[in-house]
């Protein structure tokens, strides 16, 4: 059985100091049992870098600094001293959007959004911090539209209308806008349980609708968005009681073209927390670290403002052997812009059945480089590598799909390591 990492020392937010051994090489193992999460520890006797001890019992940090923010946020909405619910957002690339974990179709991504990660945290953590955790949120199509999936297939709580359709250009949480035509029909939206609260994200640009409107299932507009202004990303929410039955619907009511890049909704009447996804097959580090349009990547993730992040981007820049220093300068960026407003997870792939895994030390020279960048931050850190082996080894036990993408048993392991570090987290 392989060495398993999930959780390692907490850091400083600032002046933090790595041991040469993990500048330098090695890994770090350990695991936390089921009954230490349940006791709230804070760390793993005999963890190691390089051999040399860690210390995982964040006593130089002080009570302060060891509270988790997602769970000063859990802790704060329990006690109604806010109104949005807390968000946990993962972000990474095709193997977080759940290739090669569906049931049919091109790379298996019918149904994909069920078996990704993310999704299957909500499996094996069905309440954190004493709160149920819902998915009542979508933001793009996780850029299935890269293997020409249609949007309904990769995740069928997505209905497309008449004009409506992922749109051709990159760059938002999530791939894809989804962009709505002029006199388009509904675009609806079905989370399949109740809500009165819904927060729509999209962009603006002076070419955009001055009329998006907000529809209930029975067709009743419940409220319009004006897209025309400056470039940029904002959000609105619209609160009636007609959203009960969990749908959404939205149409383009204006004389120019509508773009949406995600919804989080929810019920004010109920504590819960809120799982988002906004993955983008394809993705490396660079991919969310761009600063091209207002919605490119970490300028979308700052008006979401999740209060726990989870990054999952190293697969893509293994396998293309992007240079060390480049890749942990971009991993870094990506990591302190959510980590201005929440704590972030770091994780590494799984092991591929590429040269860069397996005749080379590529795969570990970028883990060492995520490890260093997560620390900068506080990032507990989970490797994927450490916990499934070599591709062979895995794959005998049925964890993937092909080369490079996880099957869908693949994915729900992944989730519940992710449940297991969310639930000290959460406390």
């Amino acid at each position: 059985m392989p060495n398993r990492t999930y959780v390692f020392a907490e850091y400083p937010q600032e002046g933090v100091v790595l041991p040469p051994s993990m500048s330098g090489g090695g890994t770090v193992g350990g695991e936390l049992t089921a009954a230490q999460i349940a006791a709230g520890a804070t760390g793993v006797a005999g963890v190691t870098a390089g051999g040399v001890p860690l210390d995982l019992s964040g006593a130089h940090l002080g009570a302060d600094a060891m509270k988790w923010r997602l769970g000063s946020a859990i802790a704060a909405y329990k006690a109604g001293l806010r109104t949005r619910p807390p968000i946990i957002m993962g972000i990474g690339d095709s193997n977080f959007t759940g290739e090669g974990g569906g049931t049919g179709g091109t790379a298996l991504l019918n149904g994909g959004f069920a078996a990704s990660p993310m999704q299957k945290i909500l499996a094996h953590a069905p309440r954190l911090g004493g709160l149920p955790l819902r998915n009542t949120a979508f933001f793009g199509e996780g850029n299935s539209g890269n293997n020409a999936i249609p949007v309904g297939l990769y995740d069928p709580r997505i209905t497309l209308g008449s004009g409506w359709d992922r749109d051709g250009s990159t760059g938002p949480i999530g791939g894809r806008f989804i962009d709505g035509q002029i006199g388009s029909g509904f675009l609806t939206v079905n989370f399949g349980s109740p809500l009165d609260t819904v927060e729509v994200h999209f962009p603006t640009n002076t070419t955009l609708s001055a009329a998006l409107g907000v529809y209930a299932s029975d067709d009743t507009l419940i409220g319009t968005i004006n897209q025309s202004g400056a470039l940029g990303i904002s959000s609105q929410q619209f609160t009636s009681f007609k959203f009960a039955d969990g749908i959404v619907k939205f149409k383009n009511d204006g004389a120019a073209l509508a773009l949406i890049s995600g919804v989080i909704s929810w019920l004010s009447t109920e504590k819960a927390i809120i799982v988002c996804q906004g993955t983008w097959s394809a993705a490396t580090a660079a991919t969310y670290a761009a600063t091209t349009n207002p919605w490119t990547g970490l300028g979308h993730m700052s008006r979401i403002q999740p209060d726990c992040t989870i990054v999952a981007l190293t697969i893509n820049d293994i396998n293309a052997g992007t240079a060390t220093a480049t890749y942990g300068t971009n991993l870094a960026t990506v990591l302190a812009v959510p980590a201005l407003w929440g704590d972030v997870v770091v994780a590494t792939g799984a092991p591929c059945n590429a040269s860069n895994w397996t005749a080379n030390s590529t795969w570990r020279t970028l883990e060492r480089e995520a490890i260093k960048a997560g620390a900068l931050y506080g990032a507990p850190f989970v490797s994927m590598h450490n916990e499934f082996g070599s591709w062979a080894a895995a794959n005998a036990q049925g964890y993937f799909y092909n080369n490079l993408h996880m099957s869908a048993s693949g994915y729900s392991k992944q989730g519940e390591l992710f449940a297991r570090v969310l639930a000290r987290m959460s406390s």
